[in-house]
């Protein structure tokens, strides 16, 4: 063949397979998937004793659940709400079933299978699945041994729908307990519950007659296990210089997930990462001679029992025009303007809403004035409003 033709037919090869390359449809990237199920609430047809059911959504590999030795055998998945599923894992130990089923459901009474198999070969099964619903469960039909049917992990992948998986709230209307509680004529009834009442009127202190030492804390019980992703603090000023975020599976035995020997007051966002029944607060120095006391103490992620607190009161219709503000910019730069103001110097809680800022305008007229109102008051109908 003469070169020409030969340099022809390359270019001909090269040119067709350019052309093949760029018209074959690319490969579907894989949606991204989510671990649905880790610290979740999980529920047993049976157990063997000393193998707990928490065990198979723990993350840990060395843990298990295992069931009774007879069939049927279940265990099912809260995953808090409706999900799309996309994967279960299951990774089994040696007591593996050989017909099963992967069913889920929404209220955990009527279930859907989304994969079934009667030749089950144990070990580490990962499953394409395709289905929607709160509850994932393995219902088990056959064993391959004479025992149970025994699972390391039990871990259900997908894409969480709204209202679920991500951050919920998960503190509120639970109960909790405290090291002491405050309940005189300063602070009623500032019992745990103030602190998870999404009521920033209401709080929990310690008590002045036991509490005002170190350490002292207030712990939530979230109702079932759970995956916690951010904690907010909205502290009193009776707040904790050194703390720590705690999370425990029995009230009894904690792990701290966030520490500090800086704490700042006011409000704290902590992002946090550990899996719990219970969170606690716990103090360890007091930034003031008082004790501790929160506005509010919030939990949020995923799992736990979360109660859905009422919403909140809409927007006013007409909302409050502004007619007077001070900005402490003239010449006395952020000191009140004695024509302005006139020094409050109050009588402790007298039923006024308060929202404390960090003490910095404690010294601003060198006596360490620290409440303040307008000299004169605004005509009826009208309201002030300091802008510091």
């Amino acid at each position: 063949m003469p070169p020409s033709l030969r340099r022809l037919g390359l270019l001909f090869a090269v040119a067709f397979t350019l052309l093949t390359f760029s018209t074959l449809p690319a490969s579907p990237a894989r949606a991204a998937e989510t671990l649905l199920s880790q610290g979740r609430s999980v529920t047993v047809s049976a157990s063997e004793p000393g193998y707990s059911p928490a065990s198979a959504v723990d993350g840990n590999a060395g843990t298990r659940w295992s069931s009774a030795f007879t069939d049927p055998q279940w265990i099912q998945v809260d995953l808090g709400s409706a999900a799309t599923l996309s994967r279960v894992s299951l990774v089994w130990e040696a007591a593996y079933a050989k017909a099963f089923q992967i069913q889920v459901s929404d209220d955990a009474a009527h279930w859907t299978t989304v994969y079934g198999t009667t030749a089950g070969a144990g070990g580490t099964q990962d499953l394409t699945v395709s289905g929607t619903g709160r509850y994932v469960r393995m219902y088990g039909t056959q064993r391959a041994t004479g025992y149970g049917y025994s699972l390391w992990e039990f871990q259900v992948y997908g894409t969480p729908g709204t209202g679920g998986g991500g951050d919920a709230l998960l503190s509120y209307g639970r109960t909790g307990a405290a090291s002491s509680s405050q309940a005189d004529g300063q602070c009623w009834e500032c019992v745990p519950a103030r602190a998870f009442d999404r009521d920033p009127a209401s709080r929990w202190a310690t008590s002045p007659t036991t509490g005002w030492t170190d350490p002292g804390w207030i712990s939530v019980d979230l109702g079932a296990p759970a995956q916690i992703s951010k904690v907010v603090l909205q502290w009193d000023p009776a707040y904790a210089k050194s703390f720590q975020i705690q999370v425990s599976a029995d009230g009894n035995t904690w792990t701290p997930v966030y520490s500090t020997t800086a704490g700042t007051g006011l409000k704290q966002t902590l992002t946090v990462s550990g899996s719990g029944r219970y969170v606690r607060m716990y103090g360890t120095e007091r930034a003031t001679p008082y004790g501790y006391s929160l506005w509010e103490f919030q939990v949020y992620g995923t799992g736990g029992a979360p109660v859905t607190p009422p919403p909140l009161p809409p927007d006013p219709a007409n909302p409050p025009r502004l007619v007077w503000s001070d900005e402490f910019d003239g010449p006395a730069a952020g000191k009140p303007d004695p024509a302005k103001w006139r020094a409050d110097p109050g009588t402790g809680q007298n039923a006024e809403l308060q929202y404390y800022t960090d003490h910095q305008n404690a010294a601003t007229d060198g006596a360490g004035t620290s409440s303040w109102r307008p000299a004169r008051r605004p005509r009826p109908g009208r309201a002030a409003r300091p802008t510091r």
